[in-house]
């Protein structure tokens, strides 16, 4: 599921929406509450880049997914 949205999220794909809505609690589980606001807020604007940007710091931070640089 990370990677999918993080592909959707690369792509500018406004499925992405859909598949934050259809996995809502493990996605918000990865971030703290205020920081799944952030990111809520970012795709409802469409701010994709930094969503994607906060799923890739939340994710690295949970272990599951390893930045690069």
């Amino acid at each position: 599921v990370i990677a999918e949205l993080r592909q959707q999220l690369s792509d500018f794909d406004v499925s992405a929406n859909d598949t934050v809505e259809a996995h809502r609690g493990l996605l918000a589980a990865l971030f703290s509450a205020q920081e799944f606001a952030q990111f809520e807020l970012h795709l409802q604007s469409y701010a994709f880049s930094e969503a994607q940007e906060l799923l890739e710091r939340a994710a690295a931070k949970s272990g599951i997914w390893e930045t690069s640089g």
